[in-house]
């Protein structure tokens, strides 16, 4: 390694400008530089440098450097000063000897007492930092005064203490007397070695003993083909019972599968080891956890070939534990070993295992000429829905409803607009949905937004909007479009301010979104209104045409737009940029009337899509109020849906 402190020949200097403070932990001097004119750096004194400030006077000072900047106008700035370095042992730095020295005071690169403490004394106990190196004739060999033994583990020894203390000449251990050993290497282990490098018997150490047992190697088989090392091979008893390369193309190829070659090989070769049992390394893109097959072109995978025979069970990415002999016969699914049948067949018992459903019954069920599932159900339909409950509502007609829910799931809203003489009304509930009967219930919360506070006479359309942060609740008049939101228990009520072109009365039909962006969906079936939320400003944007959309409800998940088409009741995805549908979802219920007295399906103004973050894609159907001229009770269907 290269020297760290080295030895520099300069001339006096001095202290440029103002000199230095006792504090300063740099200098300049007007010049550092080589009696011939070569610029020092400080790499000429290696890691560390010494100068002493103003010798011989009554303000001497020595000091050390690290670092040395030559500037462009001659000066020199000497860098990482430590001040005030003792005159005596142990040279280490004092405040009371540090002084300050003005421009012009003498610095010079000398060997003062703590540049001595750097250099090593015979007479000295020493402590070497670095490594000293000698050179190799046996004269220049670093040595003791007189051949003695030590006892101390750190200390050097003799040649003579290591010649009476060494083995030479001891003879080798036998079964019946002591004497040298070698240690076994894995290799030497698994070939069955009785002896090593040496002429020593080898033992075997823990270690290689629990990598022995991991890995059971023979070398009793003759290769039969060109083999290269980790290819699972098998015995071919028509051809003197050589291994060749195994194959899941047939049984034939397969079933007298033996082992795995360690040692790559050519025909006629023997004494080539490969592993009967054991954990296989060396492998690659095996599954954890995962049955490991033989594959068609004779190779090692997760995936099976076309006759299912596995070999083990992969513990990591590259490496298996083999299977015993009699696990890896593949069992034969009536006479046909392929991957089709055993999945078909994991397939039915996982079928049957959820239902109580019979074979004569799946049948049934299964049977027929069309894959439409109003020909093959023959059983009434029952759909599957929640409901949601609110008795004793005022004695006012019910009127227009909306319906909306936060993503979360856990609370839902209605949105009623109803009269009294002049004044426009529009109260929200709030419901509860309970984890045991799955039915949303009204929890006594409720606000009424009275028109001599928000002017909403004249509005025809409403929308309502929740997110787990905020309730939004919308009136749309001839004139104005009002927007006010809430937080989730209905309370801080706070009036928007709305820019842009008023929708019109009697064009919206829902409404959805989130706390940045309101979408209203318009009764023009491919159009939809954007909203921007700033602050209390809701800004209408750039309309957005839902290519094939129609005068349905419209759900936001807070990534895609869903536009459900209340003829076909199918829901088509989109966008928030609109255009095409991403993807579309067919009709997921039978058309039927039911106790409600309408169409559960036929949603158009009077419900919502419910988009839950964490749970199912839910739809409400407003269109189906138990008597909707009178008081007594208000119920809502809510049915399960796929979302594209």
């Amino acid at each position: 390694m290269a020297d760290t402190r080295n030895y520099v020949q300069g001339q006096d200097y001095f202290l440029s400008g103002s000199g230095i403070t006792l504090s300063a932990t740099s200098a300049v001097l007007t010049s550092m530089e080589y009696p011939d004119g070569t610029l020092i750096v400080m790499a000429d004194f290696g890691t560390l440098g010494y100068i002493t400030f103003e010798p011989e006077t009554e303000k001497e000072e020595n000091a050390s450097f690290t670092g040395i900047t030559q500037n462009a106008n001659g000066t020199a700035t000497i860098t990482g000063l430590t001040r005030g370095l003792a005159f005596k042992t142990p040279y280490t730095a004092d405040l009371a000897l540090r002084q300050s020295h003005s421009g012009g005071s003498l610095a010079r690169i000398s060997n003062s007492a703590p540049f001595y403490n750097e250099l090593t004394n015979k007479n000295n106990d020493e402590t070497i930092n670095n490594a000293w190196t000698f050179p190799s004739t046996e004269a220049a060999r670093p040595q003791n005064g007189a051949d003695t033994d030590t006892a101390i583990l750190a200390a050097l020894v003799t040649f003579g203490q290591l010649s009476r203390t060494s083995f030479a000449g001891v003879s080798d251990a036998s079964t019946v007397s002591k004497g040298i050993v070698e240690i076994a290497t894995q290799t030497e282990v698994n070939e069955g070695d009785d002896s090593g490098s040496t002429t020593a018997p080898v033992v075997v150490i823990p270690s290689t003993l629990l990598q022995t047992r991991d890995s059971v190697i023979t070398t009793d088989f003759t290769y039969g083909a060109t083999l290269t090392a980790l290819a699972p091979v098998y015995v071919d008893t028509a051809a003197s019972n050589k291994l060749k390369l195994a194959l899941a193309t047939a049984a034939a190829t397969a079933d007298t599968f033996v082992g795995i070659t360690v040692d790559s090989g050519v025909d006629t070769d023997v004494n080539k080891r490969v592993q009967i049992a054991g954990i296989v390394t060396g492998l690659s893109g095996l599954t954890p956890g995962a049955v490991v097959f033989l594959t068609d072109a004779g190779g090692i995978s997760s995936v099976a070939g076309t006759y299912r025979f596995p070999l083990g069970v992969a513990i990591s990415a590259t490496a298996m534990e083999m299977f015993p002999a009699p696990a890896r016969r593949p069992l034969d699914l009536a006479g046909a070993n392929s991957s089709a049948t055993v999945s078909n067949f994991n397939e039915s018992m996982t079928f049957f295992n959820a239902t109580d459903i019979t074979g004569a019954e799946a049948e049934t069920l299964s049977a027929g000429s069309t894959t439409n599932a109003d020909t093959l159900h023959t059983h009434a339909i029952i759909p599957g829905y929640s409901e949601i409950i609110h008795g004793n509502l005022p004695s006012t007609t019910l009127g227009r409803f909306q319906f909306a829910m936060n993503s979360a799931g856990t609370y839902g809203y209605i949105a009623r607009r109803w009269s009294s003489g002049a004044d426009e009304n529009l109260d929200i509930y709030r419901y509860v949905l309970d984890p045991l009967t799955k039915t949303f219930i009204y929890d006594g919360t409720t606000v009424n937004l009275a028109d001599g506070t928000y002017s909403f006479s004249g509005f025809a359309d409403i929308g309502l909007v929740a997110t787990d942060s905020y309730v939004y609740a919308m009136a749309i008049g001839a004139s104005n479009l009002v927007l006010v939101r809430m937080l989730p228990d209905l309370t801080s009520a706070t009036l928007f301010t709305t820019s842009g072109a008023n929708p019109g009365a009697g064009t919206i039909l829902s409404a959805c979104g989130n706390d940045t962006t309101l979408y209203l969906k318009s009764t023009t079936a491919t159009l939809l209104l954007e909203y921007a939320l700033s602050g209390t400003t809701a800004t209408r944007g750039t309309d957005i045409t839902l290519t094939s959309g129609v005068a349905g409800v419209t759900g936001f998940d807070g990534t895609n737009l869903f536009n459900y088409d209340p003829v076909t009741g199918n829901i088509r995805k989109y966008s928030t940029a609109g255009g095409a549908a991403v993807s579309t979802t067919l009709r997921q219920f039978a058309r039927e009337n039911n106790d409600f007295n309408a169409n559960p399906l036929e949603i158009t103004s009077n419900g919502a899509i419910g988009l839950l973050s964490t749970g199912p894609f839910l739809i409400g159907v407003g269109a189906a109020w138990v008597n909707e001229t009178t008081t007594d009770s208000l119920f809502l269907r809510f049915y399960k849906i796929s979302k594209p």
